[in-house]
């Protein structure tokens, strides 16, 4: 999948914070350091897991 940078002085950008523990924050820095930062690699996944979520209820609504 394919996504844009999205920065802060970008329109109509929006911030969500999310809390997560020390290790967790080890981990996501280590791992999001050379994919375009932590906020670019968060925002991909959940905009992922949103299509996944829109096509599993497309397929549902087909199915009744």
């Amino acid at each position: 999948m394919e996504v844009s940078v999205l920065k802060q002085r970008d329109e109509g950008a929006t911030l969500i914070k999310v809390y997560v523990s020390p290790d967790e924050h080890q981990q996501l820095k280590a791992l999001c350091a050379d994919k375009g930062g932590m906020s670019h690699v968060l925002r991909m996944l959940a905009i992922k897991w949103i299509s996944e979520q829109d096509a599993i209820a497309q397929t549902e609504n087909t199915q009744t």
